[in-house]
């Protein structure tokens, strides 16, 4: 039952995952040509602001051309260096990368036949343990289902006030940001720093 669910909404998920991307895509797309404007402006007011007071330092455009010139001069004759460097802990990505493959096979395997596994689990245990142990898990299931649906109504709801408000200033990029928005609120690691920090 769960697995046939699952199957009927993974359509209207990927249609709605495709149709947001080639929204943001082409936003990007159509104000590249401001954006590059505005950061050339910002960085002359950068420049601007050190070549006054105190600074002093009378730096010009070409100077930090020279410097994108002498980096990529550098990456190019330490490019051995820093490939070795990268292979050395090419064990940390495959272990990243095998966790992602894990965590994301457990998940469709609990979405799945997640009721299986769960009864399977309590018919290992002793008979007298079974009752306790299915109010722990279904107390704990309510907890996590709750959590979880609140914070991606935090993250959604973050998303569309910011869409708002950048849509209102004008701000150059309204359509991504609100995404990036909320795809960072909803990360377990901002919600840890949202409660430590109403503490």
């Amino acid at each position: 039952m769960a697995l046939a669910r699952g199957a009927a909404l993974a359509p209207a998920r990927d249609r709605g995952l495709r149709g947001l991307l080639t929204y943001v895509v082409a936003s990007v797309a159509g104000q590249w040509a401001d954006l590059a404007k505005q950061f050339n402006a910002g960085l002359q007011q950068i420049l601007d602001f050190l070549n006054g007071s105190p600074f002093h330092l009378n730096l010009q455009l070409s100077d930090l051309n020279d410097w994108v010139d002498k980096g990529r001069e550098w990456l190019t004759q330490h490019s051995g260096d820093i490939a070795s460097t990268a292979f050395s802990q090419a064990g940390s990505v495959v272990e990243v990368f095998t966790g992602l493959a894990l965590a994301i096979f457990c998940t469709v395997f609990f979405l799945a036949r997640g009721t299986e596994m769960w009864t399977w689990f309590l018919n290992q245990m002793p008979a007298a343990s079974r009752e306790p142990l299915m109010a722990a898990g279904g107390a704990g299931w309510y907890t996590f289902s709750g959590y979880a649906r609140g914070t991606v109504i935090i993250a959604l709801t973050d998303g569309i006030l910011a869409g708002i408000w950048l849509v209102i200033l004008g701000v150059p990029l309204a359509a991504p940001s609100p995404c990036s928005c909320s795809s960072a609120r909803s990360s377990p690691s901002s919600a840890r720093r949202s409660r430590w920090s109403s503490r």
